[in-house]
């Protein structure tokens, strides 16, 4: 009962699927979306192939020896976290830590 007064409730809200291309147009079709993001991390992914630079996890080992090993505290920190949950904003869940 509950479900269908909230669905009598809400009102309808269609998703917009566009994207902007290269020119700066605004593109609607389905296909011409994913084909746009598509090419966009082609892009992003090949020019991260291309540079000769030191990687970013070259730095942070050459940074951090010292601190290898995780302290009780985080050791803690970690134990307490609960399982289930969204993760946040760097989409790691508690599971994978634990």
């Amino acid at each position: 009962m509950y479900r269908d007064i909230n669905n009598l409730r809400k009102d309808f809200k269609p998703r917009l699927t566009v994207c902007k291309s290269k020119n700066g147009d605004i593109i609607t079709e389905k296909g011409d979306t994913l084909n746009r993001w598509k090419n966009h991390f082609h892009e992003l992914l090949n020019s991260m192939e291309q540079d000769k630079g030191p990687s970013i996890m070259q730095d942070y080992k050459d940074t951090n020896e010292e601190d290898s090993a995780p302290t009780v505290e985080v050791e803690k920190a970690v134990q307490n976290l609960k399982n289930c949950k969204a993760p946040g904003t760097d989409n790691i869940p508690a599971e994978l830590f634990k």
